[in-house]
């Protein structure tokens, strides 16, 4: 949930600015509390900033058509971040400034090369120092509200079970390492791509022979993430994975016990793998943390949409951007 915080923060959080001018209509109220005009452009004006660093165009009919509903997304996030700040403050839920500036100098400019790129980085944004700090400021009071609301929620073992039971072999998961024989999609030849399966296939052989695999994929694989660790990824994956390409996961999924290699190549878009199962779990014990977990994600995420729907339902706001 932190991370979801942060990343409203750090691209949809309004700037707390003050003023207003010139007695024109302002983009919004939200239970008396005004969304300033300068609040608003410059919120607009650093989401789009952002979306060009995305490549994200406003030119021409269609950058007309962005940028307007850039915009409708702009005041709805201002509105957002006020029901946010104003639930909070209802829930007694503080933030003292040791807290932002701990984060600040820990998590954010830490990991600048130094000051100079930080102001750099600052720039590019078109924030000042300040501005960030609120909008920090936000990211941890949307994260105390969700846990006050969702703290209490919890997750039985018999919905653990239930829902496992289901559809049990989406819970499987693997690890694997691989042997990859470079043949890329689009760029070897249909002789270099037959050459890198005859290649594949000699590797399978020296296997069958009795070969130790870590030490193939150092000398074989064009994998160089892996290769170097004896062909291991790093990493436990699922059916539906989208991390990794289709083929690979469907040939990973193939190998039925702990030890086992392909006795075929794989096929993928970057040449030939030569798959070894490493680990292998998906009994409801293995996995009923990892379920757990999903579940009590989703429920958390539902009550707090909930709390915040019924927020916007009793709340007194005024969107002028929205009706124009």
């Amino acid at each position: 949930m932190r991370q979801r915080f942060l990343f409203m923060v750090l691209i949809m959080a309004a700037l707390l600015l003050a003023g207003c001018g010139g007695g024109e209509k302002l983009p919004a109220v939200v239970n008396g509390e005004e969304i300033t005009q300068e609040q608003f452009d410059r919120y607009v004006s650093q989401l789009k900033v952002y979306g060009e660093q995305m490549g994200t165009s406003f030119e021409g009919a269609d950058g007309e058509k962005n940028l307007a509903a850039l915009k409708e997304d702009a005041i709805k996030g201002l509105i957002y971040e006020k029901l946010v700040l104003q639930s909070a403050k209802k829930e007694k839920i503080e933030v003292s400034d040791q807290e932002i500036n701990d984060y600040l100098e820990k998590d954010v400019k830490s990991s600048f090369e130094n000051d100079e790129k930080y102001q750099e980085w600052l720039k590019s944004m078109e924030i000042t120092e300040d501005e960030f700090k609120d909008r920090i400021t936000y990211q941890f009071t949307g994260q105390k509200l969700f846990e006050k609301i969702t703290g209490k929620i919890t997750v039985t073992d018999q919905a653990v079970k239930e829902f496992y039971e289901k559809d049990p072999a989406v819970w499987d998961k693997i690890k694997v390492s691989h042997i990859l024989i470079n043949a890329e999609k689009d760029q070897a030849s249909a002789e270099e791509v037959a050459a890198a399966k005859e290649k594949a296939l000699s590797v399978i052989k020296e296997l069958d022979q009795g070969a130790n695999f870590a030490d193939l994929a150092k000398k074989y694989s064009g994998d160089p993430g892996s290769a170097a660790q004896g062909g291991v990824l790093d990493m436990e994956f699922s059916k539906n994975e989208q991390g990794l390409v289709p083929e690979f996961v469907a040939g990973s999924f193939q190998l039925a016990n702990v030890g086992d290699y392909s006795k075929e190549p794989v096929l993928s878009q970057f040449g030939y793998h030569i798959i070894k199962l490493d680990e292998k779990k998906g009994s409801l014990e293995e996995v009923k943390e990892d379920i757990r977990a999903q579940l009590l994600s989703t429920e958390k995420n539902t009550a707090f949409e909930t709390y915040m729907d019924q927020a916007e339902q009793e709340a007194d706001i005024k969107n002028n951007i929205s009706k124009e």
